[in-house]
């Protein structure tokens, strides 16, 4: 296989989040001197496909090439931007680190938190009332749906010290200055 003349032997689509969720811009003169942020793909970089910045008024940074890596700026990074880039690459495994100099930011890997569906504990309250109302008497209606509504009420329950944990392990974004989830 070959892209405009360059010979693919194990070509990948990678998309790349970068996120600046802190309460403040990115200023380019927070890039330690000079250096851009550099992410390295682990493949040889044939073309960058896509890349937009949202919101709407942010500027979107240049990116440029460099064998595997994508180097971003120095550039402002506004609070809550987000640049999001796509990628061919050829490379039997990609991976993605990053090296960011950025002062007065902390850099992260984003980790998502463990979802709990937001209709899940409405499924196990309808569940519930289904079981309960199969069954003869008002006496089991009332206690399927306290079944259906307590393993609601438990998955909520779990939800929320998993999001709490996972901000206290990996931060919610206010520590010092900006924050990039990247």
């Amino acid at each position: 296989m070959s892209l405009n003349g360059a010979a693919l032997t194990d070509p990948h689509v990678l998309k790349i989040r970068l996120l600046n969720s802190g309460v403040r811009d990115i200023p380019s003169d927070a890039f330690d001197n000079g250096v851009p942020i550099r992410i390295d793909l682990g493949a040889r970089v044939i073309s960058v496909l896509d890349s937009t910045s949202e919101p709407s008024h942010a500027v979107p940074p240049s990116l440029n090439v460099d064998g595997q890596c994508i180097t971003i700026g120095p550039t402002l990074i506004a609070k809550k931007q987000q640049i999001t880039v796509s990628a061919l690459v050829d490379g039997p495994q990609p991976r993605l680190t990053i090296r960011a100099a950025l002062i007065e930011v902390d850099v992260r890997r984003y980790r998502p938190e463990l979802p709990i569906p937001g209709f899940m504990p409405v499924a196990l309250a309808v569940l519930g009332a289904i079981v309960a109302l199969s069954g003869n008497g008002r006496s089991r209606f009332v206690v399927g749906a306290s079944v259906g509504l307590g393993l609601a009420s438990v998955l909520l329950v779990a939800q929320k010290l998993i999001t709490h944990f996972n901000r206290r392990y990996w931060g919610d974004g206010s520590v010092r200055g900006a924050t990039s989830n990247l």
